[in-house]
């Protein structure tokens, strides 16, 4: 509410008299000075408790002039119209609350559904990522495919053949191993022979020191054990280079086999790639589902 001073109460009172006065042509005699300052004293104090609180106030006095009524009456009418305005302004606050709650959520609604697309759209863009990984990895796959396409034909031709590779080195294998034991056994019988062999010469040697009438059927004897000893090195030699063939065709034979199994290898996974081709067809439809539904989001993002 406005603040209205005193002063100009009492101005607007001593004016509205005065000019009764010059109306009337001072037909009546004008109050004293003392007796005005005392009335407009009580007139400023009847305003100021107006002021205070204008709808407790309800006893007007009549002595007051009219101008002040009026004045108290307005003042008043003025409380009331400001009362149904704040009123007015309060339904219209709460109005404006509710609207701005409600756009508030719009507004929280609208941020999670932008976010939500944000993050499809990431989604969208890391897939499309692997998609074009696995479309080039796919690519080099088709290419080696290709190069080795002709090569099949030779893989299934020299399965057989692999095969037949791998018998023939169990085969070696299994004869490596048996020569080998025989050269252990004939070894361990040379160094018997030998020590034999040093004991009989030995022996020759103190008959020797006795008398050579004495000794000549102990030497046709040890010619004899000799000629066997000689025979069963002879025998031993020959196993030995026998075992020694069998390790280098062996040794052939496991280097075919090597260059057998790695073009084996190199059609197997020529096969395997064409497999993984058929299998990733699946994929290809998933990254066009994506791709579609990239494309129905988009609209709706731009509308929004």
């Amino acid at each position: 509410m406005p603040f209205i001073s005193s002063n100009i109460f009492r101005n607007s009172i001593i004016s509205s008299r005065n000019q009764k006065n010059d109306v009337k042509g001072h037909e009546e005699t004008s109050q004293t000075p003392d007796e005005t300052i005392r009335i407009l004293r009580e007139e400023n104090e009847i305003l100021k408790a107006v002021l205070a609180n204008p709808t407790d106030f309800t006893d007007v006095p009549d002595t007051l002039p009219h101008e002040t009524k009026l004045l108290i009456a307005g003042i008043k009418i003025r409380y009331q119209d400001l009362q149904s305005e704040i009123a007015d302004l309060n339904e219209e606050l709460i109005d404006l609350k509710a609207q701005n709650t409600t756009l508030q959520r719009t507004v929280a609604s609208e941020r999670f559904y932008i976010e939500d697309v944000s993050r499809q759209r990431l989604e969208i863009q890391r897939l499309h990522g692997i998609a074009e990984a696995e479309v080039h990895r796919l690519r080099s796959f088709e290419a080696e495919a290709l190069r080795l396409a002709p090569y099949e034909d030779e893989a299934n031709r020299l399965r057989p053949q692999i095969g037949q590779l791998r018998d023939m080195t169990r085969e070696s294998d299994r004869s490596k191993r048996t020569a080998e034991e025989k050269v252990s056994t004939l070894e361990a019988e040379s160094k018997k022979r030998a020590l034999r062999f040093a004991h009989v010469q030995q022996l020759l040697l103190e008959t020797m020191a006795i008398g050579k009438h004495q000794v000549s059927p102990q030497l046709r004897s040890l010619h004899v054990q000799l000629a066997g000893a000689r025979t069963q090195l002879t025998r031993l030699a020959t196993y030995r280079t026998k075992a020694d063939h069998t390790w280098q065709a062996n040794v052939q034979l496991r280097q075919r086999l090597e260059s057998t199994q790695h073009e084996l290898d190199t059609a197997k996974s020529f096969v395997n790639a064409l497999q993984k081709r058929f299998q990733d067809d699946a994929f290809a439809l998933a990254l066009d589902g994506a791709k579609r539904h990239k494309t129905a989001l988009s609209p709706r993002t731009i509308g929004n």
